[in-house]
C-alpha cells in the first residue's frame, strides 16, 4: 500500500491510519486517528515489566530516524530477535514489514502498548 500522510484507505495510508485499521479489523476496537491520541487512549508507556515487541503489541516511536509520533504493529516470530514490525513508512513510501530489531535501532524513544491493554479497551 502506498504511503500518504493522512491516508486511511487501502489506496493510501499513513502509520496511524494503518494501526487504526488493523486494530479495528482484528479486534473490533476503534482507536483515534492520530498516533499521539492512540498512545494516550491505549495507555502507552515507556518500558514495561515485559520485553518490548510481543506479537500484537503497538510500538510508538520517536527520534533519530523515526518521525515524531510513528507507530507500528509487532508481528510474528517465536523469539524477540525474529519478530517483525508492520508500519507505513514515509521514508520508503509504502507499508513495510521489517525486522523489529532494525526498526528499534533507528529510534530514540519507544512507548509500548501490549495487546492485553488493547483488549481491555473493548
Amino acid at each position: 500500500m502506498p504511503y500518504l500522510l493522512g491516508g486511511t484507505t487501502r489506496r493510501h495510508i499513513d502509520c496511524s491510519g494503518l494501526v487504526q485499521r488493523c486494530v479495528r479489523e482484528a479486534l473490533g476496537l476503534v482507536l483515534p486517528r492520530h498516533s499521539s491520541d492512540q498512545a494516550a487512549v491505549a495507555g502507552a508507556q515507556e518500558g514495561s515489566g515485559r520485553a518490548l515487541g510481543e506479537p500484537g503489541d503497538l510500538l510508538f516511536m520517536a527520534g533519530l530516524d523515526a518521525a515524531q509520533g510513528h507507530v507500528g504493529v509487532v508481528l510474528r516470530g517465536a523469539r524477540p530477535g525474529a519478530r517483525t514490525l508492520l508500519h507505513a513508512s514515509a521514508r520508503r513510501g509504502e507499508v513495510v514489514e521489517e525486522p523489529l530489531d532494525a526498526c528499534l535501532a533507528r529510534v530514540g524513544r519507544v512507548e509500548h502498548v501490549a495487546l492485553a491493554q488493547l483488549l481491555e479497551l473493548g
